[in-house]
């Protein structure tokens, strides 16, 4: 997926249906209109409401064009079954964005 420079990726409070990984570009992440990080390719974001079964944690605002890898929700459960080692990196990052929440 290719996206323009300030296109809202996904927004705070949506319901998930997918995970995302930046090939190229970058995008600010903001929690409450506020800055939290900025991500870069290998990158990736989604995880935490779509693992969650819940709604998105933060906004992800493109910035600048950006190229996106997209997985839905049911392939990322197979991914985890099929590829433990990315699951695990994946629960790193979970772990770690949720204490700093």
């Amino acid at each position: 997926m290719d996206v323009k420079d300030g296109r809202h990726i996904v927004d705070q409070g949506e319901l998930a249906w997918e995970f995302f990984v930046i090939l190229d570009g970058s995008a600010e992440v903001l929690r409450v209109g506020d800055h939290v990080t900025d991500l870069g390719p290998g990158d990736f974001f989604g995880e935490l409401a779509l693992v969650g079964g819940d709604r998105r944690t933060a906004s992800v605002v493109a910035r600048a064009p950006t190229r996106l890898a997209v997985m839905l929700g049911r392939d990322f459960t197979q991914m985890k079954d099929q590829m433990p080692e990315v699951a695990e990196q994946i629960a790193a990052a979970i772990q770690e964005r949720t204490s700093r929440s």
